[in-house]
């Protein structure tokens, strides 16, 4: 098992994802792509923790759903938080650049929703000395 300091590492990183990411949505006005990237990487981060805990080797990528197929097989209740999160993968690049789509306010708040709940599955998978 890998070092729990750096699992604990990922999900302090998942953590201030979604943290930047209720600023943003809060400012005025709300920053609702770069809201949007923060959600996506919190989901990122918090997955890429749970797989490390597993020992479950993964590549250096932003899709949600690959990350997602690779958690489902170390614990199936992953399912239930995938199609409420992998949308977000658009955020990771393709929505911060010009000419990429915009959100709406209620589309980044559930972004948000999404991502808190995908971050708290992460942290009641894990045990307490894998917590931040």
């Amino acid at each position: 098992m890998p070092p729990e300091s750096e699992i604990q590492q990922w999900l302090k990183l998942a953590q201030q994802d979604i943290s930047a990411a209720r600023v943003l949505l809060a400012s005025d006005p709300p920053l609702l792509e770069s809201g949007g990237f923060h959600c996506q990487q919190a989901v990122e981060k918090a997955v890429k923790g749970y797989l490390l805990w597993r020992g479950v080797p993964f590549p250096r990528v932003h899709t949600l759903g690959l990350l997602f197929d690779l958690a489902e097989q170390q614990d199936a209740s992953f399912r239930t938080v995938r199609d409420e999160c992998e949308w977000l993968t658009r955020f990771a690049v393709q929505d911060r650049y010009p000419h990429g789509r915009k959100i709406s306010h209620n589309k980044a708040k559930e972004a948000l929703l999404a991502a808190e709940t995908a971050v708290r599955l992460v942290r009641n998978r894990l045990p307490f000395e894998a917590q931040p």
